[in-house]
């Protein structure tokens, strides 16, 4: 997958979780405070404590430290100085803190003091090995510290409440080794599609890609044609097309056979990626014809490099032809000059040009600007 295609998705799952990991802590606090104001007018007082007791540990202290933890993790997670692996981690301990605020406060219910193996769990949404790690070891804290709520006032002295903590432990242990393991198991699937695709994605490239010359092939072509066209409306940058045409190519092959004229067009397409590398894109538009796509570049330094690849192409040398004997190349070039051209208006231009470079002798470069056609000197 394309590095930058993979990140952005990767972002947006991830924006899209902590949102839910959010709304779910909303209502999950939000739904404690209605149990709880509830508890009190009902006057379900488990553990018989005063009004003033009962409001300051099961409303007051719990509501402030959900309240505290949900502000900072919304101004954490809209924030743009926070990296997304930071917004993931503020968004999974968001979690914890409101389910373990359930566990501490609710310490002496017994299935409550396993509850924080649900922050565990809920990390392995972001996939993150570091975060499933943290989360579980303040898991592990929020279990002790519940225990301790426990041995030291509602359970004091009762002789169950070891069993009790073992098996929170129990439970915690396997949610956290579940959860390392569905990671790893995410991560390995994750780099089995990257892998995959990655494959695809050279796949597709080779089909786009001229197996003799190396050059990109004609589908390529139209693709970048049509692309460029699309960004010139946008960015008004000076583009030109050249259409390069071996003269004479028949011949060779008739008189050298089909396997010396591949090597004459493998000899033109070096000399063309030689001297555009960094500065156009070359493509085997189909049997003897090539092109060139030029952007940001004058029309001047365009007509220079074609002529230069048209002058050093003329002086190879090839062991299999007699001394003396050379290949030539005609060119013709186009600039895009008009929005309402399509790909096929801009090509069959160049096009042109390229014909009545043919029709003057050949070996030669005739470009298109301003609506004319000029012959170089």
């Amino acid at each position: 997958m394309e590095f930058g295609k993979e990140n952005s998705l990767k972002l947006t799952l991830n924006r899209n979780w902590r949102r839910k990991l959010y709304i779910f802590c909303v209502i999950s606090a939000g739904l404690m405070w209605l149990v709880e104001i509830g508890m009190f007018y009902g006057e379900i007082n488990v553990l018989r404590l005063s009004q003033t007791e009962h409001i300051l540990r099961f409303l007051a202290i719990p509501g402030i430290v959900e309240i505290v933890a949900l502000s900072i993790a919304f101004y954490r997670m809209k924030s743009k100085q926070y990296s997304d692996g930071s917004k993931n981690m503020t968004a999974a301990t968001l979690a914890f803190v409101v389910i373990a605020s359930v566990q501490c406060t609710y310490y002496f219910v017994a299935p409550f003091l396993s509850l924080s193996g649900l922050a565990v769990v809920l990390t392995v949404i972001f996939t993150d090995r570091r975060i499933t790690l943290r989360i579980s070891g303040l898991s592990l804290l929020s279990l002790g510290v519940a225990s301790l709520l426990n041995a030291l006032g509602a359970r004091k002295g009762d002789t169950e409440l070891v069993f009790d903590i073992l098996a929170s432990f129990f439970i915690l242990a396997v949610c956290f080794i579940c959860a390392l393991e569905f990671v790893r198991y995410e991560q390995e699937l994750l780099q089995g599609m990257k892998h995959s695709y990655k494959r695809q994605q050279e796949l597709i490239d080779e089909m786009k890609v001229d197996s003799l010359t190396g050059l990109f092939n004609r589908k390529a072509l139209t693709e970048s044609i049509e692309a460029k066209i699309r960004l010139y409306g946008a960015m008004k940058q000076p583009m030109q097309m050249a259409v390069m045409d071996l003269d004479f190519f028949k011949k060779v092959n008739d008189t050298y056979g089909h396997a010396h004229g591949d090597d004459v067009l493998i000899a033109l397409a070096k000399v063309i990626k030689e001297r555009v590398r960094g500065k156009a894109s070359a493509f085997r538009y189909g049997g003897e014809e090539f092109v060139v796509l030029f952007q940001k570049q004058k029309m001047t330094e365009a007509i220079a490099i074609i002529e230069e690849i048209r002058i050093v192409f003329a002086m190879q040398k090839f062991n299999f032809m007699k001394p003396g004997q050379n290949v030539t190349v005609s060119c013709g070039i186009a600039e895009f000059e008009k929005l309402n051209w399509s790909a096929g208006d801009w090509f069959t231009k160049a096009d042109e040009m390229l014909y009545l470079a043919k029709n003057n002798g050949r070996n030669q470069t005739i470009y298109y600007k301003n609506g004319e056609s000029h012959t170089l000197n």
